[in-house]
Parts: C-alpha cells; sequence; structure tokens
C-alpha cells in the first residue's frame, strides 16, 4: 500500500465476498448480519496501519435509565481479557471494538484474520454485556446507526 489509496482494501473485500461502500480515499464500509443484528466496520487506512471498527451497539438509551458505573467497569473487565482488540465506549454511547493492523506486508491473511476477530469478539461482547441490557424487541436499524 504505496499511499494511502484503499485500492488494496477493496480487492480483499471482493475476494473476502462481501460488498462495501469507499466513503473517501481512506475510508470504506462493510459489514455482516448474524441473525437478529447487524454489524457495520468501517476501515480507515492509515499512514502507518489500517484501522478495523465495528459498533457492536449504541448506549445512549440505555444509559438514561441505568447506572453506567457497572456496563464501564464491565467494559474493562472485558477489554483486559480479550486479545488483539480494544473495546470502548466513544463519546456518543456506542460500544466499539477495533482492530489494528500494519501496513507494511499487508497481506490477505491479516485481512481476514482481523475480520475474523472482530466477528468473534463483536458476538461475545453482545453477549457479555449487550444481551443483559438491550430489549430483544427493540428496533436493530436505530441500535446499529452509522
Amino acid at each position: 500500500m504505496e499511499d494511502h489509496s484503499i485500492a488494496l482494501v477493496k480487492k480483499y473485500f471482493d475476494r473476502y465476498g462481501w460488498k462495501y461502500r469507499i466513503i473517501d480515499k481512506r475510508k470504506i464500509i462493510s459489514g455482516w448480519q448474524e441473525e437478529k443484528r447487524q454489524y457495520i466496520i468501517n476501515v480507515k487506512v492509515y499512514e502507518t496501519f489500517v484501522q478495523f471498527q465495528v459498533k457492536v451497539f449504541d448506549l445512549s438509551s440505555y444509559a438514561k435509565n441505568r447506572n453506567l458505573l457497572t456496563l464501564l467497569q464491565s467494559i474493562m473487565i472485558l477489554n483486559k481479557e480479550c486479545h488483539l482488540v480494544k473495546i470502548f465506549c466513544t463519546e456518543d454511547l456506542s460500544v466499539c471494538i477495533r482492530a489494528e493492523a500494519l501496513r507494511d506486508n499487508f497481506t490477505y491473511q491479516n485481512f481476514s484474520t482481523t475480520i475474523g476477530v472482530l466477528a468473534y469478539y463483536s458476538k461475545e461482547v453482545l453477549k457479555e454485556i449487550g444481551e443483559e441490557i438491550l430489549d430483544h424487541d427493540t428496533n436493530i436499524h436505530r441500535l446499529f446507526k452509522t
């Protein structure tokens, strides 16, 4: 990846078989669905690394009714136990998972492994934290807005 373009990432998404949308010369969005849950993955190419980020769920409605300290403690514990990813809460109260790969020698194997790790931890974080706080009748499109 000689410049900030996303040509190689596009090629890897094509090979992986996923549709994607180009946002700009450094950012691409794709995603997957499992059962009733949609996961959106944002991939951004920087000078030295490629960043993958998945929004697992939105806490804004939860924050109005519950103690966020308990939730944040759960995120910190999971973050300590997880490998290769970082779990965090954004300013707008979205719980996200991020992984990064070095651009030097960025191969399809690196790409597919990173996608697999993010998919695994997205499901695990949702199971560990999300299912206990999300109403199962909640509209999925509201929870996973980008």
